[in-house]
């Protein structure tokens, strides 16, 4: 009978030790996922890519020259944008414009690209946005002109290139605008990643809002997509940046 006991204790003491164990892993592996979970969740409003150094290095080993070189220029606190690892290079597209000289995105090739998706009715970060741009193109001074400011509308029912070339012009007579139809939006949508939603729930068809996101991308010469820059960036350093990007390419 005491042998007996003794085997029961032994069997019970090795099962609660496999329970034990069992339920360490299990809260290891939940710990680990949601630190995962929390990196793919925050958020990169800022400029700052959510990398460490040795993620950096390791991502240098699949990009090219000019993303090390900005790698290295954050690393040393030079403002380069967000740099997007890899460069994605972007999809043309065909759509009406605000200068009857340009029918698709491909035709401003050989200049870098400042990108902003908008709407001619938006009440604030449109305009303030485009007024940003305006003043960048002033800071840059002769390096404006290796540069095209490109500005993308959500909404091209109502923004035609009749009515965005004016309105475009308020800002810079230099200024593109684009006006793709939502098909061929939503063709552009992974490569940039951005955001947009018609609010039409209130009000006439003809009078409605759009949420959209509010970042700026930049583009090279040849089609990649470089960096982005947050909505509230001073317009110096989008100039400081942008010709660091001309004098490295």
């Amino acid at each position: 009978m005491w042998q007996k006991r003794t085997i029961h204790r032994n069997k019970l003491y090795l099962l609660l030790v496999a329970i034990s164990i069992l339920a360490s892993l299990s809260i290891q592996g939940c710990t680990a996922s949601a630190a995962r979970s929390t990196n793919a969740a925050s958020p990169t409003n800022d400029d700052k890519n959510p990398r460490t150094q040795a993620e950096d290095e390791l991502v240098a080993d699949v990009t090219d020259a000019l993303t090390e070189l900005a790698i290295t220029a954050r690393q040393q606190d030079i403002y380069v944008g967000q740099i997007e690892q890899p460069p994605v290079r972007v999809q043309d597209f065909v759509a009406p414009s605000s200068d009857s000289a340009l029918s698709k995105f491909s035709d401003t090739d050989g200049t870098w690209r400042v990108i902003f998706f908008g709407y001619m009715h938006c009440p604030d970060f449109c305009p303030l946005t485009l007024v940003g741009y305006r003043n960048v193109k002033a800071l840059l001074g002769d390096d404006a002109q290796e540069i095209t400011f490109v500005f993308i509308s959500v909404d091209s029912i109502r923004d035609t290139p009749e009515l965005m070339q004016p309105y475009l012009a308020n800002f810079d007579s230099d200024f593109i605008g684009f006006a793709p139809d939502d098909a061929t939006l939503s063709q552009m949508q992974p490569d940039y990643d951005f955001y947009y939603e018609r609010r039409m729930d209130s009000g006439s068809q003809a009078i409605y809002t759009v949420d959209h996101s509010t970042r700026t991308y930049l583009v090279d010469r040849d089609g990649m997509l470089r960096a982005s820059f947050a909505y509230d960036k001073d317009p110096q350093m989008i100039a400081d940046a942008l010709r660091w990007y001309l004098t490295n390419e």
